[in-house]
């Protein structure tokens, strides 16, 4: 199963208008890796979490959805953890 968001990749670039070697070059990404991002195959880190975001125009707490979210219990603030 996918993250949440990561499985709404097609449907995005496809309401864009993009084909996946367009997406792929916008995020930054070949396009071997853009078909492994869309097949859940690909660890993103939290810079191309952002690109994918402002691209896809998906909301901001979108992180809370991928599980990234991790209370510091030290600062009692949350912060984004990698997968």
């Amino acid at each position: 199963m996918l993250p949440p968001l990561i499985e709404h990749l097609p449907r995005d670039r496809e309401r864009l208008g993009l084909r996946e070697v367009q997406m792929a070059g916008r995020l930054g990404l070949t396009l071997t890796e853009y078909r492994a991002l869309e097949a859940g195959e690909l660890w993103i880190d939290y810079a191309l979490y952002e690109r994918i975001v402002e691209l896809c125009g998906w909301p901001l707490g979108a992180e809370r959805d991928l599980g990234w979210v991790a209370v510091d219990k030290r600062r009692g603030d949350e912060r984004v953890r990698y997968p």
